[in-house]
């Protein structure tokens, strides 16, 4: 194990795991559990500008209730709401109102006021809670005021609203699950390409996995996507393309992708999927040094695939780390440093790396240099 996996072992030694084995009985039931749409929140608010959350927003900085200064000191500067979840946490609390009546709807039913909303927002504290124990942070004292800020939230959140840490991990579990499969399943179901013939960049076809295993394609020339049919349509009738305006060199080059597409995809199957949704629910459900040792290693399975030329087609290769990213663009960074650690470990003494599979088709182990299997780790 190089310097940097052996280093983390030692430093969250002192680490225990979120309780998430509890009785589901104790849950309030709930008529969708889902991690909080936190994006989509304070755009319905007004307070995002250029694709940007901006503290400066009237709606954020009018914010005022009993508990405001609680919610400003949770993350970075304690006097203003500077952070999506900070902002999101004050209103649901403040009750802020918007004029747009559609919009101040969405926004209910998305974090509704009560229990269910209560349980969302100690969901939302409890991922970076998690996540706070491995980005980086300035020094470890730091990175232990974060974690007891996100714990004081969470336990401030309970209280007013007579919810135990018991529902807390509960709803956590069963929706952070959901979430997990949601971004896996979208980035491992769509794959954008352009063909040799596309001379444009903003001529782009999209072709989308169903769960039914048939393929849906999409194509764009200088608009939106529009959806042309089922890829096997698709092959049968070129009209489609050339109707939104590719030429027909194009159409036929679109036509001749899809086929070997489908066929990738139906060998690849699921098993890409499964081993990401493994690796992301044993981190999130038992956060620990050897889970997130885990994440790097599949993260770096991916370029020591690419050095021994294992067969791996680019999309499979980006997946993975692109649900991370979604999930958490810390997580992401403080994992990079570690994953060139494990491949450069992997280039001076092949023997003290051991590989988590992700994306071998037929689920077995990738071979080390002396033709057995190099060892997995357990999850």
């Amino acid at each position: 194990m190089g310097k940097i996996a052996a280093v983390l072992i030692v430093m969250f030694a002192f680490f225990v795991a979120a309780p998430l084995s509890v009785s589901a009985q104790e849950v309030v039931i709930m008529t969708e559990i889902t991690m909080l749409r936190v994006n989509s929140i304070i755009e319905k608010y007004g307070c995002v500008e250029k694709g940007v959350y901006n503290r400066k927003a009237d709606v954020v900085v009018d914010v005022e209730f009993e508990d405001t200064e609680k919610v400003y000191a949770i993350e970075g500067d304690e006097k203003v709401l500077d952070t999506p979840e900070e902002f999101v946490t004050a209103a649901w609390f403040a009750k802020v109102t918007i004029k747009d009546v559609k919009a101040a709807e969405e926004i209910s039913k998305e974090l509704p006021q009560g229990k269910e909303g209560a349980l969302k927002l100690c969901a939302m504290w409890t991922k970076k809670w998690t996540e706070a124990h491995f980005i980086e942070f300035k020094s470890e004292e730091a990175r232990k005021a974060q974690k007891e800020s996100y714990l004081k939230i969470i336990d401030t959140i309970a209280k007013k609203n007579g919810i135990s840490p018991a529902e807390i991990n509960k709803y956590f579990a069963e929706a952070m699950k959901g979430e997990i499969d949601r971004v896996v399943d979208e980035a491992y179901s769509t794959v954008e390409f352009k063909l040799q013939n596309f001379k444009d960049e903003i001529n782009v076809v999209k072709i989308i996995r169903l769960k039914n295993g048939t393929y849906d394609i999409y194509a764009r020339n200088g608009g939106d996507f529009k959806k042309l049919g089922n890829v096997s349509d698709v092959e049968k009738d070129l009209s489609q393309f050339t109707a939104i305006g590719f030429t027909p060199a194009q159409a036929a080059e679109c036509k001749e992708a899809a086929g070997p597409l489908r066929i990738i995809w139906s060998i690849a199957d699921l098993a890409p999927i499964v081993n990401a949704k493994k690796l992301l629910y044993a981190f999130y459900q038992k956060p620990s040094p050897e889970s997130y040792i885990a994440l790097a290693y599949g993260l770096a399975s991916f370029k020591i695939f690419r050095m021994e030329n294992i067969e791996l087609n680019d999309f499979q290769r980006r997946c993975l780390g692109i649900t991370i990213t979604q999930l958490s663009g810390g997580l992401a960074k403080s994992l990079a440093p570690v994953v060139d650690d494990i491949v450069d470990t992997y280039l001076k003494d092949k023997s003290k790396v051991n590989l988590v599979l992700l994306t071998d088709i037929k689920g077995q182990l990738v071979l080390n240099s002396s033709g057995g299997p190099v060892n997995q780790v357990k999850y």
